[in-house]
């Protein structure tokens, strides 16, 4: 099996044809290292996209053929995926719009805005974001595609930049869209919610207007990068923004499940490195990616230890690989491996640095037997008669985002209480064929509901209890 451990290399600097050989030499030679990942972030002093920078990437393309190595384009500088290091945004039309939702409690006034950030949702932006880096990668190392090169890393691409109070995602032709698909008007329903708060209000407005964006970053962006990628001999991997909440899932890409579905190598963001119980990552980043990796064809990956500490253990890492190798993760790329540590001057948090200028490098190669181990066992199917019901539509329905904690808070409380009883269980889909003998759903109020049989549990803890008792074969630790 091949080293499942991707160091993201930082491209800082301006090095020469001779350095970058070097580098990979002894990333290989030293650290074991077959896989690299070509980083584009602060600290890099050769102009993004222009000549010099592809000669740049030809250096680590060649120097990496010529070690029987693996590389892994990134799409971007440094990230929201789409902007084409600013070369997309420079044009207003193409930055992304919110609709700003103003009221004086009797009447309703709708004002779009632009961000700085890429508009996902705008296929003209998207497709020249395609034509400035994946065509132009194509162009000058096309012949590498499916063999030196193996893939495209994408990273927190998001129509939710901007959003918040009072303020929604939105794009052109939302409001025609909106009228076709479900045959009223689009202000006239948001007014309708803003004016009357009662509680007996349906907001499936807001579940509409997040819908109809999922499925129009689907078209523009997720599926439209993914099909490049597959017609050119490449996975897409990479991961979506603020992926570790439920309504975070759903406010910045409305059904992440349908977009991960575009990806070859579907993945998430873990780079805080959080192995203890009472966190986001355990109550529900794991579960999101044990959702989602169980329908990839490629596996599926994690972005892991940018936050370091600088002197983070191995036993650390060794716990991390293996949590994440729980839920399916089979590939992790390493944030971040610097070429130098002129990156650092700008980027100061992310300064973890997998080369063998760390004094630990020795570590790597047996890091990547484990490695190895534990990808073998992240294929390896899980039985889980539990089941968690993630509804982004009636989270979406929650909106303004003051009113979605309650829903964050009833997920969490679930999945944490599962998590103490040691009880295995599964992110389920609405809609979805689905064969847990369990399947709870948590209420805003703090209850749980069995769908199997109806039966309302007082509160997470309740049903986690119900929920051990009924699955006494699964092994647990004393």
């Amino acid at each position: 099996m091949q080293n499942p451990l991707i160091p993201m290399v930082a491209m800082t600097g301006a090095p020469s044809k001779k350095e970058v050989f070097d580098f990979v030499k002894n990333m290989k030679e030293k650290c074991g290292f077959e896989q690299l990942m070509l980083y584009a972030r602060s600290g890099c002093e050769v102009v993004y996209l222009s000549e010099a920078w592809f000669e740049l990437c030809s250096y680590y393309i060649e120097s990496a053929a010529a070690f029987g190595m693996k590389i892994w384009l990134y799409d971007e500088f440094n990230w929201p995926a789409g902007q084409a290091g600013g070369r997309v945004t420079a044009n207003s039309k193409y930055r992304l719009k919110n609709l700003l939702v103003k009221t004086d409690g009797k009447t309703v006034n709708f004002e779009v805005v632009l961000t700085d950030y890429p508009d996902i949702l705008n296929e003209d932006a998207m497709n020249l974001f395609v034509s400035l880096t994946h065509e132009e990668y194509k162009k000058r190392f096309g012949k590498y595609f499916g063999s030196t090169i193996v893939g495209m890393y994408t990273d927190e691409p998001s129509f939710g930049y901007g959003t918040g109070k009072d303020c929604l995602p939105y794009y052109e032709g939302a409001e025609n869209d909106y009228r076709k698909a479900f045959g009223t008007e689009l202000f006239k329903d948001i007014k309708q919610c803003v004016i009357d708060e009662s509680a007996n209000l349906d907001k499936s407005v807001y579940a509409r207007l997040y819908q109809l964006c999922a499925q129009k970053m689907y078209h523009c962006f997720s599926e439209k990068i993914g099909s490049w990628c597959r017609e050119n001999g490449l996975l897409l991997t990479g991961h979506l923004m603020d992926d570790e909440t439920p309504s975070g899932n759903t406010l910045n890409s409305g059904d992440a499940f349908l977009n991960l579905s575009a990806f070859g190598k579907p993945g998430i963001d873990e780079i805080g490195t959080c192995t203890v119980n009472g966190t986001n990552t355990l109550d529900w980043l794991l579960p999101f990616a044990d959702a989602f990796s169980a329908g990839s064809t490629h596996g599926a990956m994690a972005e892991l230890f940018a936050l370091g500490p600088y002197d983070m253990s191995h036993t650390k890492e060794v716990q991390m690989l293996a949590l994440t190798a729980l839920h399916g993760i089979d590939t992790w790329f390493l944030a971040v491996g610097h070429f130098d540590m002129r990156g650092n001057l700008t980027k100061k948090r992310y300064f973890r640095n997998y080369t063998h200028a760390n004094p630990d490098h020795d570590a790597y190669l047996e890091l990547a037997e484990k490695a190895k181990q534990f990808a073998s066992l992240a294929q390896k199917k899980r039985v889980s008669y539990v089941g968690i019901l993630y509804d982004c539509d009636r989270i979406a329905e929650s909106i303004p985002a003051k009113k979605l904690q309650d829903e964050n808070r009833a997920y969490m409380a679930l999945t944490r209480a599962l998590h103490e009883t040691q009880t295995d269980f599964k992110i389920v889909q609405p809609g979805k064929v689905c064969d847990k003998e369990i399947l709870f759903l948590p209420e805003k109020d703090g209850t749980v509901r069995n769908i199997r049989n109806g039966e309302i549990f007082a509160d997470a803890k309740s049903a986690a209890s119900y929920a051990a008792r009924e699955t006494p074969d699964l092994v647990r630790a004393l």
